[in-house]
């Protein structure tokens, strides 16, 4: 009973060797069957960091309400300067409240040139605008002074000649007037088909002290006294070179 018992062991000793061969040489016979993968690339080392997106490029802020609203009023008072406020007024100007379409046409109006290479205000040129605009306002208020000064003046030596005028014929032949500095004036003479006083091209200098009386002189009615001549001709000079004496 040993002897089989032996035996047994022995020949399962034997095929579990055997197995393991014909295992490994199976493995063996599989590897030389398979294509051999070469390895690939080494991988690229990282490039560099990506840059930032740029930012977007944006427009010029905005003019501050407090700007908006001196030019708007400056355009207004231009407005009435020009006998146009109905045009562009502080109803359209402020109504609604902000810079709109209707103080944009009213600025193209006023400011061609300067609308075509500036466009609609903001902080960048509301200070260029204003400065123009207020520089037209002050000019056109400078020429209204003017105008009413000359008014005021004219007004003044129409009476000052009318007054004059008064004295000569208070006593006349007696009562004199004279020149307070040398003058020189042209030759007007009247036109009966025009009915009123033509320039000439001559024209006469006179002396201060020389003194004229009624008869001498003839009161234009704008401020001025002529000095008579007997071929018809008249020198007018302002009433205000002259001085009233008896």
């Amino acid at each position: 009973m040993a002897t089989k018992k032996n035996n047994t062991i022995y020949y399962l000793i034997g095929a579990l060797l055997l197995g393991g061969a014909g295992f490994f040489i199976y493995r063996k016979m599989k590897d030389k069957d398979e294509p051999i993968t070469p390895p690939g690339p080494a991988p690229l080392p990282p490039g560099p960091a990506p840059l930032p997106p740029k930012p977007s490029p944006s427009g010029p802020s905005p003019a501050s309400s407090a700007k908006i609203t001196e030019l708007q009023n400056l355009m207004i008072k231009r407005y009435e300067q020009l006998n146009r406020k109905t045009e562009y007024n502080a109803n359209d100007a402020f109504n609604p409240p902000g810079w709109g379409n209707k103080s944009t046409n009213a600025l193209k109006y006023l400011q061609p040139t300067n609308f075509a290479s500036r466009g609609i205000p903001n902080a960048n040129n509301i200070d260029a605008y204003i400065t123009s605009i207020k520089k037209d306002v002050e000019t056109a208020a400078k020429e209204v002074q003017q105008q009413q000064t000359k008014q005021q003046t004219q007004t003044d030596l129409i009476a000052l000649a009318n007054s004059m005028e008064k004295h000569l014929n208070a006593k006349p032949g007696k009562n004199k007037i004279k020149l307070l500095a040398d003058a020189k004036a042209y030759a007007f003479q009247w036109d009966n088909a025009r009915k009123r006083y033509v320039l000439l091209d001559t024209f006469k200098n006179f002396s201060k002290g020389n003194t004229f009386v009624a008869k001498d002189i003839v009161n234009r009615g704008n401020g001025t006294l002529g000095i008579k001549y007997s071929d018809g001709k008249r020198y007018f000079i302002p009433a205000s070179t002259f001085i009233a004496i008896s």
